[in-house]
Order: structure tokens, then sequence, then C-alpha cells
């Protein structure tokens, strides 16, 4: 029950404001055991505060592979970007 204790914190947290502008992102990760942590009626809260939901089912190494380098990329960070390039491809 720790875990439900941190979200409900994390619900309060996330409800802060700073001249009508939220004061913090949050991004939850998680598999089929989160999606049903926040069906739990304390975190509805939390539930109905999610903007974007997305879910992806498991990569093959050369799909992860490619998905991490296209998000380097697009996140602008060249340096990063390099390092990772020369790790995939030796």
């Amino acid at each position: 029950m720790a875990q439900q204790k941190v979200l409900s914190e994390l619900r309060i947290l996330s409800s802060a404001n700073f001249d009508s502008t939220s004061i913090l992102t949050v991004i939850l990760c998680g598999d089929d055991r989160l999606i049903q942590r926040l069906q739990h009626e304390e975190l509805k809260p939390l539930e109905s505060r999610i903007r974007f939901r997305f879910s992806m089912e498991a990569l093959s190494k050369e799909h992860l592979i490619s998905f991490v380098g296209h998000c380097l990329e697009a996140a602008g960070n060249t340096a990063l970007t390099q390092i990772f390039m020369e790790i995939r491809y030796p």
C-alpha cells in the first residue's frame, strides 16, 4: 500500500498551481498494474488529471534502438545522439 500513498501524495502535488499555471508536470510509466491502481477510488482525482494516455507493446531490440535514436534526435541532443550512435554501430 506504500505505492498507493505515494500516488495519493502525487495527486495533491499535481493540483498545485502558480498564477493559474500548473507548476508540476508528471509522467507516469508502468504496466497494466498502474492502470488498475489508478482505478482505486482514492486515486480517481489523479486518474482524472491524466491528459494523455499512450500504450506500447514490447519492441524488438532493433525497433527499440531505432526508437531511442529517433527520440534523442528529435530532442535535439546532438552529443547524446552521437554517443548513442557510436554504441549502436561500433
